[in-house]
């Protein structure tokens, strides 16, 4: 069930990208985190605060369907964009020795099948590509390993360090932009970059963590601060993609983290600190 929210006028910093036209709170459980959207906005997975379980919500019918109930399922899941398969992860561990493996789940006829065995050395819930020098449509993967950002073409991986800075000390967040022609990542101890393929920088949008492409033009992540031990704030800001102009998207009343969008349906989805999940609906500013 979505509860519709009153909006309020939140602050620009440097101008404004997009209108926020509907605030809802998404009516299920206590205690949900980390929500990912689909392409077309109309799906939405979700975890607990320690990414154990993972569960999908039909935004148009209101159904839940338990997808696992695996410790690590709620990490870094994602939608097949031509499937709309599941891709998750379950983590499990043997003699104090962690281990992981990938699972695809079609939500549609409810089957299960293993994408990656169980293995120490997992690198990504990204599905294995294989490498070839033919292909009607280039295969271009990106992910990062905590230590470098790795890009993927047809199964030829290449490992990135973008920024060259002694205050960077490893790369998260890593993704491509939906034209497959920018990455997205935030460099530890300096903040978040778009760069090209070859990890040549093209801008850098400022200390925004969680960042997610809204399209290939705009970034939404969220403005975090903390003092050394919990977050003491937190607000969701979308920046355009050459980091000259930047929104605050959420007031500075609630704690959002975490967003996930869909410039398809116009939707960016949040949960608060407290474990609730919020769906802002925006247009673009013309």
């Amino acid at each position: 069930m979505l509860l519709f929210v009153c909006l309020m006028a939140y602050s620009n910093m440097s101008g404004q990208l997009v209108k926020i036209t509907k605030k809802e709170k998404v009516g299920i459980e206590k205690s949900v985190f980390y929500p990912v959207l689909n392409e077309k906005g109309d799906k939405l997975l979700y975890t607990d605060v320690n990414y154990k379980g993972l569960k999908l919500y039909d935004l148009t019918n209101n159904k839940l369907t338990p997808i696992s109930d695996a410790d690590g399922a709620g990490f870094e899941p994602l939608f097949e964009s031509k499937t709309g398969n599941i891709l998750h992860r379950e983590t499990r561990f043997v003699d104090r020795r962690k281990y992981q493996s990938v699972q695809r789940y079609n939500p549609v006829n409810k089957q299960r099948s293993v994408l990656i065995q169980s293995t120490r050395n997992l690198k990504s819930t990204l599905p294995p590509a294989v490498r070839t020098a033919t292909r009607a449509e280039t295969d271009i993967r990106v992910y990062s390993n905590a230590q470098s950002v790795i890009v993927s073409i047809n199964g030829i991986e290449k490992e990135l360090k973008p920024i060259v800075d002694p205050a960077v000390s490893g790369y998260i967040w890593a993704s491509l932009s939906p034209d497959k022609k920018k990455i997205l990542f935030y460099a530890t101890g300096k903040g978040t970059y778009i760069a090209d393929l070859n990890g040549n920088p093209i801008s850098y949008l400022g200390n925004l963590q969680a960042p997610r492409w809204y399209n290939d033009n705009q970034v939404v992540g969220m403005d975090a601060r903390n003092n050394e031990y919990v977050y003491t704030s937190s607000r969701i800001l979308m920046v355009a993609a050459d980091g000259k102009t930047k929104q605050y998207l959420t007031d500075d009343n609630e704690m959002a983290m975490y967003p996930s969008a869909s410039a398809v349906s116009g939707k960016i989805a949040y949960n608060t600190y407290e474990g609730d999940i919020f769906i802002l609906t925006v247009n673009p500013v013309k």
